[in-house]
């Protein structure tokens, strides 16, 4: 739907192509993998939390990382697991992975929301 929401609020095709991906790598940048969420800068933080791509990612790291199969083996301190040591490096290790899933269900209907109501109201003039 984000593709669509570009697609309608642009003149042209051209457009459209040369500014959604730009968009996608300003996503990637703020989504917390180039980046840890500390790393962030105070003034660009609020970001982070307002791309798709944190969310899906987080939701993926939760759910590779939260399997037993990352703990190590003879110890119950959390702090020498794997699973533990790379979901607290990227800040997740209280994270869910359903929240994760939820915002993007969110994303993606803003997104079609935004899309409609672009396509409604946005007129461009023929050529």
């Amino acid at each position: 739907s984000l593709a669509y929401f570009f697609g309608s609020t642009l003149p042209n095709l051209d457009a459209a192509q040369a500014s959604l991906p730009i968009f996608t790598t300003i996503c990637l940048l703020f989504a917390g993998f180039f980046l840890t969420t500390e790393e962030i800068p105070d003034y660009w933080g609020w970001f982070s939390y307002l791309t798709y791509l944190r969310w899906s990612w987080s939701a993926f790291m939760i759910n590779e990382f939260e399997d037993d199969f990352w703990k190590t083996s003879g110890t119950d301190n959390p702090a020498l697991d794997q699973s533990y040591i790379t979901l607290s490096y990227y800040g997740l290790e209280n994270t869910s992975k359903w929240n994760c899933v939820a915002y993007l269900y969110v994303f993606g209907f803003v997104f079609f929301c935004f899309m409609v109501l672009a396509l409604k109201y946005i007129r461009f003039g023929s050529n």
